[in-house]
């Protein structure tokens, strides 16, 4: 075994060091690439849901606004209807029921 032997073997070894190590780094360059991908497509569904989330709320809010508003009116109603009975159990009997 000459010195140019050992040295071809050691160029040759260098050489597949070296694309392994190439592959390594194109390998955690697509990992990187994926997860950076990932990531912002979860950011993309985390807000899409937030939104989805604020208009439901919204039309809740409206929801519960307008039953809100149709007790009171209905609590007036009833106020009303309930003061003309008294007043026509005064006029008919001459006491207050």
């Amino acid at each position: 075994m000459t010195i140019l032997d050992i040295f071809w073997g050691v160029l040759v070894f260098v050489f597949w060091v070296g694309v392994g190590v190439g592959l390594l780094y194109v390998l955690a360059l697509a990992i990187d690439y994926v997860d950076t991908w990932l990531t912002v497509r979860q950011q993309e569904r985390r807000a899409e849901i937030e939104r989805a989330l604020e208009r439901k709320q919204a039309e809740l809010r409206r929801t519960v606004l307008a039953l809100a508003d149709a007790l009171a009116e209905e609590r007036v109603a009833a106020l009303k209807t309930s003061e003309q009975m008294v007043a026509r159990a005064y006029l008919t009997t001459g006491r207050v029921p």
